[in-house]
């Protein structure tokens, strides 16, 4: 029983206690998904017998996600608190779960270690290919394009005008946000891309649609695909 109670009491310390930047995550989380952001923490035995710990992320009263999938979304939500984790507790835990609630409805998805080391990195490419756009620093955006996909000369000066033209209606961009996260497939070149789906914010207060194509392979992390409307 001594022992039994002292388990029990060692789950609860696990389940209540979260560090500045696990919540730094969770707070980030809810401010962009306007939701309500709880948290809870576990560890289960696996089948090869290894203790596997797991930090779980709950979601509710969200009403993004009436318009948005889920599965795309919680991979972002995943990312944002990974990336928010000190380097110490992205080795410790083995996996983020993030679970959403509506109503009576629960759905769940789960991200490995590994997958969210990677989506992290991609998303530093994605970030500096929003911030570019934002800033109007043509020349960074075309340093970040993989000239073996995207075949142009004068992409820079592609780019200018073609904000140029946008900002003459909409204003000057004057914020991003990215929301979502998948894997699509390039037939032609045979190549699998991880996307990041967001809106470009304006000062007229006009919000567009964007993605960004990153190549999925280890170490690449150039741009591969875009598109801004």
């Amino acid at each position: 029983m001594k022992n039994y109670l002292i388990l029990l009491f060692n789950i609860v310390l696990i389940i209540s206690c979260t560090s500045k930047n696990e919540q730094k995550g969770l707070d980030e989380i809810a401010a962009i998904y306007q939701a309500k952001v709880s948290f809870s923490k576990g560890f289960y035995t696996n089948s090869n017998q290894k203790i596997i710990k797991n930090f779980t992320i709950k979601i509710s009263d969200c009403k993004m996600l009436d318009t948005m999938k889920f599965s795309q979304v919680s991979t972002n939500m995943a990312r944002i608190a990974f990336h928010n984790f000190t380097e110490k507790e992205k080795k410790k835990y083995d996996e983020i779960n993030v679970k959403y609630v509506k109503n009576k409805d629960t759905a769940q998805f789960i991200f490995n270690r590994n997958l969210l080391n990677l989506m992290d990195k991609k998303a530093v490419t994605a970030l500096e290919f929003s911030e570019s756009l934002m800033k109007h620093n043509f020349t960074k955006l075309d340093e970040l394009i993989d000239k073996k996909y995207i075949r142009s000369a004068s992409f820079a000066t592609d780019m200018k005008n073609y904000i140029t033209n946008i900002e003459k209606t909409n204003g000057k961009i004057n914020g991003y946000q990215l929301y979502a996260i998948g894997k699509t497939r390039d037939e032609n070149a045979k190549i699998d891309m991880i996307r990041f789906v967001g809106e470009l914010k304006f000062m007229k207060g006009i919000k567009t649609p964007y993605f960004v194509n990153i190549n999925m392979l280890q170490g690449q992390d150039k741009v591969i695909g875009y598109k801004l409307d």
